[in-house]
């Protein structure tokens, strides 16, 4: 059996991070997500004293896409947010390029329906990261592939190679 790796898996944070489904604690995935920047934001906004339209959403209601509404509307709890997503991101995606170093990196699920919201920060962040040797070499693209699809291509490619 031939396992595959799984980034969103990755520890990003390991003092007191974030519950994962896994049962571990700091993976990326709890930062890098739609519930995670959703988490992200209800941690920025508690105890800020910073107007945001997001403290006008109960925090059970909130959504990413109430999060991105208001980053495309500049509330700066909201951009916020994306930047230390798009930070976390950059980390785990620097140190995938030192270990892997693929020529591109394609990035589904639904924050990357954000666009530039999440990528200027991503990419930013990515290039104080990676190393020297792959700075501009290394493609950080969204997945043109229909999200509810992905693991059944996925699934597909790896059958295909035996």
């Amino acid at each position: 059996m031939a396992l595959r790796g799984e980034l969103g898996h990755t520890l990003v944070e390991t003092n007191h991070g974030r519950l994962c489904g896994c049962g571990r604690r700091g993976c990326l995935e709890t930062y890098v997500s739609s519930t995670g920047i959703v988490t992200t934001a209800i941690e920025l906004l508690t105890g800020s004293t910073d107007f945001s339209v997001l403290k006008e959403i109960p925090s059970n209601q909130l959504t990413s896409l109430d999060i991105a509404t208001a980053a495309a509307n500049g509330d700066a709890i909201a951009v916020k947010a994306f930047r230390y997503t798009g930070k976390m991101l950059a980390i785990a995606l620097a140190n995938a390029v030192a270990i892997t170093s693929p020529e591109a990196i394609f990035l589904s699920g639904g924050l990357v329906k954000s666009g530039k919201l999440l990528f200027d920060p991503l990419i930013e962040c990515y290039n104080k990261c990676v190393l020297p040797l792959y700075k501009g070499k290394v493609q950080i693209l969204p997945s043109l592939l229909l999200d509810k699809n992905t693991g059944l291509l996925g699934a597909a490619a790896l059958a295909m190679e035996y």
